[in-house]
């Protein structure tokens, strides 16, 4: 076991390096931890989490107006998702939580993504952005239900497939945009990797799919930070 937690620490340390070299982004700092591991008293169980590789790299923000947060600013917003997801449903926590293994792993086609994120850097300095979250841990719907978690609309999104609702392919980002900026926002992007998934509304601050109910944001926020509330 230990055997194959280093060969995952190496193969994500070459993953990673194509990508800073790719991006022209070098990493200012970074660690690896093999040892996080503790013993709860009272039960005497131990536990340890898994390998864990932090990297620390720096962006240049050119004015204070470029700030874009990732929570959810206004109603009567348009949300785009922004990307090319790529097939497969591997390594995700949809496989992981339904026990699915030998899924297809969604393939890194980091000089399109490099693409998309200078065409949303150019969309943000142009003030076409109202927020913007990356897809990432849980797919889609994560990433809309915690930029919903300030509760300033509802998020309604269209009907979208299950890989797309909890596909975790890089390059892939939730943006809101003020509806009279919309067409000025998706002309910055090529092809379809700007492609309108849903809008926000004044309503009763829930996540809808498809017209039908997945929970009040507030329920879903408290969710969210119930792991972790009842350490703290």
């Amino acid at each position: 076991d230990d055997l194959s937690q280093l060969g995952a620490l190496v193969e994500t340390c070459k993953g990673m390096a194509d990508a800073a070299r790719n991006f022209e982004a070098p990493f200012f700092s970074g660690k690896d931890s093999f040892y996080n591991f503790f013993k709860v008293e009272e039960t005497g169980e131990s536990i340890s989490i898994p390998v864990t590789l932090l990297l620390s790299g720096m962006g240049i923000v050119e004015a204070e107006e470029h700030i874009t947060g990732s929570s959810i600013r206004q109603a009567d917003s348009v949300l785009f998702r922004i990307g090319r997801p790529q097939p497969g449903l591997g390594a995700s926590v949809f496989a992981r939580v339904l026990g699915h293994e030998n899924l297809a792993v969604p393939q890194v086609d980091l000089e399109t993504n490099l693409g998309v994120y200078r065409s949303l850097a150019k969309a943000i300095r142009e003030g076409l952005v109202l927020s913007a979250h990356d897809v990432s841990e849980g797919g889609l719907l994560v990433a809309a239900a915690e930029m919903g978690f300030s509760e300033k609309a509802d998020i309604e999104l269209n009907e979208l497939s299950v890989a797309e609702q909890f596909g975790e392919s890089a390059g892939q980002v939730l943006a809101e945009v003020s509806g009279e900026k919309s067409e000025a926002f998706q002309a910055l992007f090529e092809g379809n990797s700007a492609t309108e998934i849903g809008q926000t509304s004044a309503a009763h601050s829930e996540l809808r799919l498809g017209g039908n109910s997945l929970g009040e944001l507030a329920e879903l926020k408290a969710i969210w930070k119930r792991p972790l509330a009842e350490f703290y």
